[in-house]
C-alpha cells in the first residue's frame, strides 16, 4: 500500500516540472500567487492515481514527461493531459533463469541436509 504522503523525490519532480511549464508563459497558466497551490494539487492528484510510483522506475520518467510537455504544449495542461506525455516505464533487465539442473539442485539440497545434520544440536537431550 502506498503511503498517504508523497515522498520528497516525487514532489520535487512535480514541482520542477510545474516551474518549467510556468516559465514558458503558456496560455491559461495559473496566476503567480497560485503556483504553489497548483504544484500541491498536481502532486496530490498524480500521487493519488492508481500507480505504484517508484523512484527507480519513475523519477526520470516524470522529468522526461515534463520535458516533453514543455516542448509540445502551447497552453497550460491538466494533470490528466500530462499523463499522455509520460513515457512508458523502462524496467531493468531481469536476471536469467537459474541454470542449475534438477539433479544438481537435488544434490545441493542433500548436501545441505548433511551439513545441517552434522551440526551439534543444543536442543537434543
Amino acid at each position: 500500500m502506498k503511503p498517504p504522503t508523497p515522498p520528497g523525490w516525487f514532489a520535487q519532480r512535480i514541482i520542477s516540472g510545474i516551474q518549467a511549464m510556468y516559465l514558458l508563459n503558456l496560455n491559461n497558466r495559473p496566476a503567480s500567487d497560485q503556483v504553489t497551490v497548483t504544484a500541491e494539487l498536481w502532486i496530490n492528484i498524480l500521487w493519488g492515481k492508481n500507480i505504484n510510483w517508484d523512484k527507480t522506475l519513475d523519477s526520470e520518467r516524470l522529468a522526461k514527461g515534463f520535458q516533453r510537455a514543455c516542448a509540445e504544449c502551447t497552453e497550460w495542461i491538466a494533470p490528466a493531459k500530462f499523463m499522455e506525455y509520460l513515457p512508458a516505464r523502462v524496467y531493468p533487465i531481469a536476471l536469467p533463469p537459474p541454470t542449475t539442473s534438477p539433479e544438481k539442485a537435488r544434490e545441493n539440497l542433500e548436501r545441505l541436509y548433511r551439513l545441517i545434520g552434522s551440526m551439534p544440536n543444543k536442543n537434543r537431550g
